[in-house]
């Protein structure tokens, strides 16, 4: 049985369909829906455009190959943006951890639009960006990893540690209750006492 539904499996069965992949990317500023195919093309009562106006032309993706969803675990996103400081609003740290669809499209060209409904290839989010430039070359690539692999990462919550709190906001002691993430330590120095342990033991007892 096809993964695709029939409009879409006839058209990828014929001679007349071109492939192309409709990505969003939704940025904290403001969502990207962009594709590879050259024309703007409608879907899910959205544009996604051949070139968006603040970020360029999507150049590249690469790793998608022709696994399905739970396949793929990471891929990268090429743009070529038309200026140096659009590539670096691209690649902003406050970008990290947007999250990202793409869909495989068969496009019909007759009319412009996709044959069937378009089917999800990769969810996942923005994770490490790379800028570029050279003399007549600029492009800001991100690697996008998959909702699943999250799962795998061993360091995920550990913004909820005391110790990062404390580095980030002196004084804030909203963490110091949190139990299961790492909490680093200075080689040699005794180690503290939990706080719930403190806490307990400082308390007045009460017959």
């Amino acid at each position: 049985m096809s993964e695709y539904d029939p409009a879409m499996d006839a058209a990828l069965s014929g001679a007349t369909a071109t492939i192309v992949h409709l990505v969003e990317i939704l940025l904290p500023g403001g969502a990207i829906r962009i594709n590879d195919g050259g024309a703007d093309i409608p879907f899910g009562g959205h544009t996604f455009v051949a070139v968006d106006d603040l970020y360029g032309a999507l150049a590249e993706i690469d790793g998608l190959g022709d696994g399905v969803d739970s396949q793929v675990t990471e891929v990268e996103l090429v743009f070529n943006p038309p200026s140096l400081e659009a590539a670096v609003t691209l690649a902003g740290v406050g970008n990290q951890d947007a999250r990202v669809q793409i869909w495989k499209a068969a496009l019909d060209p007759t009319v412009g639009l996709p044959a069937g409904a378009p089917k999800r290839r990769f969810l996942g989010a923005l994770d490490v960006p790379v800028v570029e430039a050279a003399e007549g070359e600029l492009s800001c690539t991100w690697t996008v990893v998959a909702e699943t692999d999250r799962l795998f990462d061993a360091n995920e919550g550990i913004a909820l540690s005391d110790s990062f709190i404390q580095r980030m906001w002196p004084g804030d002691l909203g963490g110091q209750f949190v139990t299961g993430v790492q909490d680093q330590m200075p080689w040699g120095e005794e180690a503290r006492t939990p706080a719930v342990v403190s806490a307990i033991n400082t308390r007045p007892f009460r017959a």
